[in-house]
């Protein structure tokens, strides 16, 4: 048997207890830059046919262009493509290049980095 504990678990739950507007207001924040990291992705490293990159496909951009990011609830988001109005074929294309899977394995350690930031930051602000 292996058990543990997440480092700084105890502090969190104190600093839930003690402040829990504070700490959805920093997992708010930390939601924003996430998004931010892999946007950058999608619309920073286009996808050309006989060409490098991983992002969103670009032939005229109105596919990389249609992506919402909307942040739903402190903890959760969701990134993706718009698939009404003028990109309603951006399911089809990500079968073939699946540039939001890119998007997420290339930005997996960011991520992970922003993450041990937000626990550390709650814990060290809020728990005392």
């Amino acid at each position: 048997m292996i058990s543990g504990e997440i480092e700084g678990l105890k502090g969190l739950r104190r600093a839930i207890k003690r402040n829990p507007k504070q700490v959805i207001k920093y997992g708010r924040e930390y939601m924003r830059k996430g998004i931010a990291e892999y946007m950058r992705t999608i619309r920073g490293t286009p996808w050309r046919v006989g060409s490098s990159g991983g992002g969103a496909p670009v032939a005229t951009g109105n596919l990389r262009d249609s992506h919402l990011p909307p942040i739903y609830g402190t903890w959760q988001s969701e990134i993706r493509s718009n698939n009404t109005g003028n990109a309603d074929y951006a399911k089809y294309v990500h079968r073939k290049r699946p540039w939001l899977d890119y998007a997420k394995d290339q930005n997996a350690e960011n991520i992970k980095e922003l993450q041990d930031n937000l626990l550390k930051e709650i814990v060290i602000k809020l728990a005392k």
